[in-house]
């Protein structure tokens, strides 16, 4: 499976003197103190001036959106008025005629200017209390603030022997890849100025998910969305997560070798040639937390900048600890 990414070549400029200076700081340390989750999109369509239960629902996931403000937005239309907004007016004219109303549709960014439906069908089927939040995104995230790399999930096949060969391939290759790959050179320098306390180190585990895990349905179903001719054949789909929860890619596991989990290994662990987020592969998964609070703490003053480099505003970046065997060298051993 070829990824070609296209990033574009970004430079930073340094606060204090407007000199240009590269950034050298990995993609995936760049993504979890810069880059924010990107809010989801959600599209109440009633099939006429809403009844009394669509104002119902339309209410319960008005509020359910006022308490996850950061991470989701909502917007409601009647399918027989004229929907002004020309990308929901053809959205809405692909539904099934025979679909059940009121009929939700969830949307996100997907990278490179985007956007995807990554769920739709009737408003009802909609699990409010268990989009945000599993057992399996609260461990992504645990690892990613202790200081995982990359965290790759594996959505296995109902075939325990095809999943397990694979995670095991998939370990071997980590293991040998953090030992092998070194860090950019430069980190911690100007223009490569690093914000939280957070080890930076290379480090990638893998967490297995069940397809019919019902903790998990919502979880799955979201990622069938990006594949799901491999998802029906039964393949595992691996999932590289970096950052906030950010997925680079769905891979169907038949496609996975050595050589393609080298290629995003080191892509994700390069120097961020490009700093702005939207034009970099990859969607966020679907997660509530205070990424800012938990990356750096209660007192925080001011967030780094999103895109390009410089210190935060009033404060100065912090030096943090990178672990024996992942310093730069020049022959990259």
């Amino acid at each position: 499976m070829a990824l070609a990414f296209g990033l574009m070549s970004c430079s930073g400029t340094h606060a204090n003197d407007n000199v240009a200076l590269p950034c050298n700081i990995p993609v995936f340390r760049f993504a979890l103190e810069r880059w924010q989750p990107d809010p989801y999109e959600l599209i109440c369509l009633t099939k006429s001036s809403p009844t009394q239960a669509d104002r119902k629902f339309i209410a319960a996931l008005s509020e359910f959106a006022k308490q996850h403000s950061k991470q989701c937005r909502v917007s409601a239309y009647a399918m027989d008025s004229k929907i002004k907004n020309s990308k929901i007016a053809k959205l809405a004219n692909d539904i099934s005629s025979e679909a059940q109303f009121p009929y939700l549709l969830v949307r996100n960014k997907m990278g490179r200017g985007r956007i995807a439906t990554s769920w739709q069908g009737c408003a009802s089927d909609f699990a409010m209390d268990e989009f945000f939040k599993s057992p399996v995104r609260t461990d992504l995230a645990n690892r990613l603030i202790k200081g995982h790399s990359v965290v790759w999930l594996v959505v296995a096949s109902s075939n325990d022997q095809t999943t397990s060969k694979l995670t095991r391939q998939l370990s071997e290759s980590l293991g040998m890849l953090q030992d092998k790959i070194p860090l950019p050179e430069g980190v911690g320098l100007p223009g490569s100025e690093l914000y939280s306390t957070i080890p930076l180190s290379m480090k990638f585990s893998v967490v297995t998910i069940k397809r019919d895990d019902p903790q998990e349905k919502v979880l799955v179903n979201f990622i069938q969305q990006f594949q799901p001719d491999a998802f029906a054949e039964d393949v595992p789909l691996v999932v590289p997560v970096f950052g906030k929860a950010r997925a680079l890619e769905v891979i169907p596991g038949d496609r996975l070798d050595a050589n393609l989990i080298e290629d995003l290994t080191i892509f994700l662990s390069g120097a961020c040639s490009c700093q702005v987020k939207d034009l970099n592969p990859g969607f966020d998964l679907p997660l509530t937390l205070n990424w800012n609070e938990e990356i750096f703490g209660e007192d925080i003053e001011d967030l780094p900048p999103e895109n390009g480099v410089g210190e935060r505003r009033g404060q100065r970046p912090e030096l943090v600890p990178i672990a024996p065997g992942n310093s730069p060298t020049k022959s990259g051993k």
